[in-house]
């Protein structure tokens, strides 16, 4: 009874596959360039950081789930929010939303839009450094950058 079950499950999968290749494709093709497009965009904010950001510190604010997290930062004297997501590729997969929201963290800032950045998860903002330049740092400040543990 459950294997003939699973054959008429089977036989309908294909029938609809088989009637329905065309649509298939076409999701799969815009798929496959909604990737291309998306990976796109994050090696063209990369490149323009590179040629010329500041750093600032980033203080989330609320995580709605355990991937989207709001956050205020200072840059050039004004408060600007930010949104970003977050995944077990930035800060390990072990995070929680608790850890992230009780954290700081470093943020690179393009010189010519302020509401372009990007997130350095792996440098945590320590306790101690309590004063931001009102226009940021050209790097991450005090040999930060240097104490990362690049084997995590």
């Amino acid at each position: 009874m459950l294997s003939q079950f699973f054959r008429s499950s089977r036989q309908k999968i294909y029938s609809y596959i088989s009637n329905n290749y065309k649509f298939i494709l076409i999701i799969f093709a815009l798929f496959l360039i909604f990737q291309i497009v998306e990976f796109g965009q994050g090696e063209r904010i990369s490149k323009r950081l590179q040629d010329c950001s500041y750093v600032s510190v980033l203080t989330p604010i609320r995580m709605p789930d355990t991937h989207s997290v709001f956050f205020n930062y200072e840059y050039q004297g004004k408060k600007n929010k930010g949104y970003t997501i977050v995944g077990a590729e930035d800060v390990g997969y072990l995070y929680t939303k608790t850890e992230i929201l009780h954290s700081r963290f470093f943020v690179r800032i393009s010189c010519f839009n302020p509401k372009m950045f990007s997130v350095v998860w792996d440098i945590k903002v320590p306790d101690s450094l309590t004063f931001v330049p009102k226009n940021g740092w050209d790097k991450i400040p005090y040999g930060l950058d240097k104490t990362v543990d690049i084997s995590k």
